[in-house]
């Protein structure tokens, strides 16, 4: 757990200010790291970098994380994605 959230941190500085970029790396270490809501708002930023290149399976995979990360959590409602809500069902 301590090695992914240092591992998300160095990336983290080494993308800012364009962490959307490596969203998708940034939820996976969140995620292994133990830490739901980063992971959950990381994987809403990757969903919204694949949908903007036009990968829809990507992106709906990414807000489906988004949305059961947070559900877990009770914060489904948080969701700040402006494209989530279209691409699950």
């Amino acid at each position: 757990m301590f090695l992914h959230r240092r591992a998300a941190q160095a990336l983290e500085r080494a993308a800012a200010p364009q962490t959307e970029r490596v969203a998708g790396q940034l939820f996976d270490h969140y995620l292994a790291a133990g830490e739901p809501i980063r992971a959950a708002d990381y994987a809403e930023q990757a969903a919204a970098q694949a949908l903007a290149v036009g990968s829809f399976v990507e992106a709906a995979s990414y807000a489906r994380r988004a949305i059961d990360g947070r559900l877990g959590l009770g914060l489904a409602t948080q969701i700040e994605g402006k494209h989530a809500h279209h691409l699950v069902s």
